[in-house]
């Protein structure tokens, strides 16, 4: 019986690795944001009901704007500012999703060549394919759930 070969060791490696830093926030060519926690809440940060009464009464001051007009204004900037922040908030999740699914591909990929690998190479024994087989259904169940 032989031993698995070191690809297998390696591939083992190399997703430990790279599952813990994608866990902690790693970035991988800019694929995940460094940290995103909070980007709606610093985005209307001035949505405070004040300080918009404030910014507006600065802005409409002297220029005969009437309180319905003002209201309205005050309406339309805070949309505005939770229009924005919901944006910026999509924006971060579909870059997380990018990362996990890069992450889950790449994993994908080096475990499906290290079982092929097996599979085809003859030096391999039952055992050994078994392993090979066992991985290639896995991956194969994965991606098709």
């Amino acid at each position: 019986m032989q031993k698995l070969p070191k690809a297998l060791f390696f591939a083992t490696a190399v997703i430990l690795v790279t599952s813990f830093a994608v866990q902690n926030g790693v970035r991988f060519g800019g694929l995940r944001p460094a940290s995103n926690r909070g980007s709606m809440a610093a985005s209307m940060g001035s949505a405070d009901p004040a300080a918009l009464s404030r910014e507006i009464e600065s802005q409409v001051m002297g220029q005969g704007v009437t309180q319905e007009q003002s209201n309205q204004m005050r309406i339309s900037l805070a949309y505005e500012q939770g229009r924005r922040a919901a944006m910026e908030e999509n924006a971060a999740q579909q870059q997380e999703k990018k990362a996990k699914d890069f992450v889950m591909m790449t994993i994908s990929l080096i475990l499906l060549l290290c079982a092929v690998a097996v599979v085809m190479l003859q030096r391999y024994d039952a055992n050994q394919k078994h392993w090979g087989y066992a991985t290639l259904g896995t991956i194969l169940g994965f991606w098709l759930r």
